[in-house]
């Protein structure tokens, strides 16, 4: 694939487009990270699912990454939901005072 007829020779002696070239060097650098080796205990049901994928490291750390954003994102709401229950009441307080400065000058108008 030759994208708007710009290509290079590469190292092996092919030649390449530049966007294959350019995506092939983005996915290498965000593929790029340093990385641990652990030793976890599975059930064997998760192990006979996981039998037929290709990159069994690279799935469970998506999985865990995915689930620790999910916990993250739970905390987040969970301090919002507090923040806003903390807030009600002094909120409900100040739309009172409102109330009675903004209904102060409807009295006279005889709607009060």
């Amino acid at each position: 694939m030759i994208a708007f007829g710009l290509s290079k020779k590469v190292g092996d002696g092919k030649k390449r487009s530049i966007l294959t070239m350019h995506v092939l060097a983005v996915y290498l650098i965000q593929e790029v990270v340093s990385m641990k080796r652990v030793n976890i205990t599975l059930p064997d049901e998760v192990i006979r699912e996981m039998k037929d994928l290709p990159n069994k490291s690279r799935f469970i750390a998506e999985a865990l990454k995915e689930k620790l954003e999910r916990i993250e994102r739970e905390k987040l709401d969970r301090l919002l939901v507090e923040g806003y229950k903390a807030t009600k009441k002094e909120e409900k307080g100040i739309d009172k005072e409102w109330e009675k400065i903004t209904l102060e000058g409807w009295k006279w108008h005889g709607f009060s």
